[in-house]
């Protein structure tokens, strides 16, 4: 089991994406968290779409459409392997995490909901983990935080195709706090928090 969090300095990557709406995190920011959809989880509000060439001029063609179209000879697409893993891994993801937000709901519903989260570590060399797996475009910021944390371990997330069963039963263990063998942490957080340095480095660790 993972031990119980309190408030004090945690580390946040700060990633460039055009779908992240906030400004770059700088020293002295003060900002609240919890009260609405965080950007990881409103990416899924926009629809997953493909621009496609018809007679008519383009088209803005939804996800399933455009692979069904593929399928029927409709639509050419020299990149499809590519293009069928990306559809796939959006959906992917968007079921996980409503797989793992009913599974909060049912087993730790006093911790934080990752829709609507800020995702931290407790440690700057996983926060440099962290980064080389998401990002080179992002940096990394110290925080001070106060509020409410849940630490789970990510290689209980679903990123392969299982059966559903085995999936709620590995959120299950992720809210209650169970580890693996070789555990990847996360920290959930929602409440109050002041940025202490931005751009972290090792140096100025």
């Amino acid at each position: 089991m993972l031990e119980p969090l309190k408030d004090g300095e945690y580390f946040h990557i700060c990633l460039q994406k055009s779908y992240i709406p906030h400004k770059p995190m700088m020293r002295g920011d003060r900002f609240t968290v919890g009260d609405t959809h965080n950007p990881f989880f409103s990416f899924f509000e926009n629809a997953r779409s493909y621009k496609v060439n018809t007679p008519e001029g383009s088209e803005q063609v939804p996800a399933m459409r455009f692979l069904r179209e593929i399928n029927r000879g409709k639509i050419e697409c020299p990149d499809l392997p590519k293009q069928a893993l990306a559809i796939a891994n959006h959906y992917n993801i968007l079921a996980r995490e409503l797989i793992m937000e009913d599974a909060r709901q049912q087993t730790a519903p006093k911790a934080p909901s990752r829709k609507n989260c800020m995702w931290v570590v407790d440690e700057l060399g996983l926060a440099k983990y962290w980064q080389t797996k998401l990002s080179k475009r992002s940096y990394i910021v110290r925080l001070h935080l106060e509020g409410n944390f849940h630490k789970g371990d990510a290689t209980l997330l679903m990123n392969e195709s299982e059966p559903i069963s085995e999936t709620y039963e590995k959120a299950k263990r992720y809210w209650l706090g169970d580890t693996t063998d070789d555990p990847l942490p996360e920290i959930l957080f929602t409440g109050v928090g002041v940025v202490i340095e931005d751009h972290v480095t090792d140096e100025e660790a």
